[in-house]
């Protein structure tokens, strides 16, 4: 078995040292035809809206500055940067809000009233030393006469260390501040937060301290979704007593209340940034790996030097890098956006590049892909950091512009005396294309920028999920009867469903198990998922001939089901028939993410009746790193006669089975055969010797 993704840190920091964090690449503005999109169904549709894109212009600031660590540019009033800015046609920017009103903005979220809540600082890189009061703060800004400009601040919590991701919440917001997840509450109603509470943590940010826990994303399901970030190795449980120890870059999802925090994925370097789609896939921008990643629960992405889990890494959803790392803020645009232009579209800030990057997401099955598109927006100005985006309930695109001279974390000294420490601004994004608020002159309230009948019921089913008033039963009878993305919504709520009112009714695990059959990608991944938690090894059959017939174009779906199938056998007993059957290859292929040693038995199985698996060396090292010792003798003997017509096989699979047991004292059966094997090497030199000397 593959050791499970752990930190690599020193191979992280070797790289790092030789690869600056912030990597920056040609940067350039083309445009781009669009492909056809492929929806679940597989039918090709075109959006004559997006046919031909075309971005933003070039910047006017030669491309070499913006590879620079330290730019050798001056300090721009935001007045003067406003200028600079270029954007895709029929759109305009205004300026919500700047210093002194607000600090350095990390993260935003809006509340139900419309407020845009931020977390600032002055801190940054190092934070507050012990026994010296934080400056960090939360900030509420207000438009309150709808011009794009923030006319009222509230400074919500001060006194915060780096206060990164944020959430309104109850009566006020759950927000991250070093060392801890914080519940800060405001009981009197006076927008001033009177009580500090702390949900979860310590969390570890004694590595780094610019990428930890951000994003903070209210999944209406009970939970909130968030990011771990770069280097730090955080040990951290709820009040359930549930650990959950996260290397790196991850993301994981916990309770308001700190009952319960679980681990989502696997990997990422520094996910800096989350959105979800229309189909409730969440997405997060990354830094170092790839700038978009399609989440899947369970799943294992690349990292510096960490092993995948067996399964395998998910193969990234872009083939590009968009010119830099440096990707931090996501949003999404689903298929009925008020916005045509920007249907089907993910926005990505660039703090490398200056600019917000543009990519066109397809779906193949389950699967999203992201095709570049011409950048969205540009800036003359390299001090342009946009660190944060958020699309607001008035439709219009919201930018944290985190404004420095500086933004790399380690190819520049972290004590650097030109790190900007007091400039900060928000931007807001309007469209004033066909349909427009701006065109019409209409108040910010007009219809056509309300949500979608879909996208209002699904809000809906979320909020009565979350506040209880909704059972299985409803739900089940919402996936057999709701339109597809509504479907789709209420089968990831019964996962949820399941788990809180414990042994699922035999009538709903099999609507579950009806779904697996769908037409619909999206309703199979979603219906996979719940089989890999609430199912039996019954289904494992049924995943296993559905997976058969899933193209290897969509890798989300195929994952999906693998790590479902995964699980089942997991929570298999020891005495399950399942162990005593030949495993198909798509099963012995899933026993490399098993860790027990029933696994051996099956993988033995097969690969006597498989002799020439590609995988063979693989899958019986796995084989044997899990067989009893006094076990091992079988092990061998096919190991022997499966390598009988290639020493130098045999040899290189000698070195795997004994590698394998470097932390421990190579078996006797073992090193019998690898003494045997090199006894027989030496007769036969001795024999080609005499041979020629005859």
């Amino acid at each position: 078995m593959k050791p499970r993704c752990h930190a690599q840190v020193l191979i992280a920091i070797v790289f790092l040292t030789v690869y600056p964090y912030w990597t920056f690449s040609k940067v350039f503005s083309q445009d781009s035809t669009l492909v056809d999109r492929v929806v679940q169904t597989g039918e090709e549709q075109r959006d004559p809206l997006q046919s031909q894109v075309i971005g933003a212009a070039a910047p006017s600031t030669e491309p070499e500055i913006y590879g620079q660590g330290v730019r050798d540019s001056s300090w721009q009033s935001p007045e003067k940067e406003q200028q600079g800015f270029h954007l895709a046609p029929d759109f305009e920017i205004k300026l919500f809000a700047s210093e002194p009103m607000i600090a350095k903005p990390m993260n935003m979220a809006f509340d139900k009233r419309g407020r845009l809540w931020v977390t600032q600082t002055v801190e940054y890189p190092y934070p507050a030393e012990e026994g010296r009061e934080p400056r960090d703060a939360v900030m509420i800004l207000e438009d309150t006469d709808g011009d794009g400009h923030a006319d009222r601040s509230t400074p919500f919590a001060k006194g915060l260390n780096i206060p990164i991701g944020l959430l309104p919440y109850g009566d006020g917001c759950i927000c991250f501040s070093i060392p801890n997840l914080l519940y800060l509450r405001d009981t009197d109603g006076d927008d001033i937060c009177d009580r500090r509470e702390i949900i979860l943590g310590p969390f570890d940010t004694t590595r780094d301290t610019h990428g930890m826990i951000n994003a903070l994303r209210d999944g209406g399901d009970g939970w909130i979704y968030a990011c771990h970030g770069f280097n730090n190795q955080s040990q951290v449980s709820g009040s359930d007593g549930h650990v959950v120890t996260m290397n790196s870059g991850n993301t994981f999802r916990f309770r308001p209340d700190g009952s319960r925090i679980e681990q989502v994925t696997h990997g990422q370097v520094n996910p800096f940034g989350m959105a979800t789609d229309e189909w409730g896939y969440r997405y997060s921008a990354d830094c170092h790996s790839k700038p978009i990643t399609q989440l899947i629960s369970g799943a294992c992405y690349p990292s510096f030097g960490r092993p995948h889990d067996g399964l395998g890494f998910l193969a990234p959803m872009l083939d590009h890098l968009h010119g830099s790392t440096a990707i931090c803020g996501l949003v999404s645009y689903p298929s009925d956006s008020v916005i045509p232009v920007l249907r089907g579209n993910m926005l990505s800030g660039n703090v490398m590049t200056s600019r917000i990057n543009r990519n066109r997401v397809e779906y193949r099955g389950a699967t999203a892909k992201g095709y570049e598109l011409p950048d969205f927006m540009t800036s003359d100005d390299p001090w342009f950091r946009p660190v944060d985006l958020q699309v607001g309930p008035d439709s219009h695109l919201y930018i944290a512009d985190f404004y420095n001279k500086i933004i790399g974390h380690y190819e520049v000294p972290l004590t650097h005396p030109d790190r900007d420490r007091e400039s900060g601004r928000i931007w807001q994004v309007r469209y004033t294309g066909v349909n427009s608020i701006h065109n019409n002159d209409l108040s910010k309230n007009d219809e056509r920028y309300e949500k979608s009948v879909v996208s209002e019921r699904i809000d809906r089913l979320h909020q009565e999920f979350t506040e209880g008033g909704i059972s299985t039963e409803q739900l089940i009878s919402t996936i057999q009867n709701g339109s597809a993305q509504l479907a789709v919504a209420a089968l990831r709520l019964t996962r949820e469903s399941m788990k809180r009112s414990g042994v699922p009714k035999a009538s709903s695990i099999q609507t579950i198990r009806d779904q697996v059959h769908s037409g619909n990608a999206h309703a199979v991944q979603a219906a996979s998922e719940i089989l890999g938690h609430h199912g039996s090894t019954t289904d494992i059959p049924v995943l296993l001939q559905r997976l058969a017939h899933v193209p290897e174009s969509d890798q989300v779906l195929r994952q999906t089901m693998r790590i479902a199938i995964r699980n089942l056998y997991q929570r298999a007993g020891k005495d399950s028939p399942i162990w005593d059957e030949v495993p198909t290859r798509a099963a012995a292929s899933i026993f490399l993410g098993l860790d027990r040693k029933e696994v051996s038995k099956g993988l033995l199985l097969y690969l006597d009746q498989h002799p020439s698996e590609p995988a063979l060396n693989e899958m019986l090292t796995h084989a044997v790193q899990l067989t009893p010792e006094t076990d091992l003798e079988h092990c061998v003997r096919i190991a022997d006669r499966l390598t009988r017509d290639s020493a130098d096989h045999r040899e290189v699979l000698m070195q795997l089975l004994l590698d394998s047991f470097s932390s421990r004292s190579h078996p006797e059966v073992l090193r019998s055969w690898v003494a045997r094997h090199v006894q027989e090497r030496l007769q036969r030199l001795v024999d080609q010797k005499h041979i020629m000397s005859w």
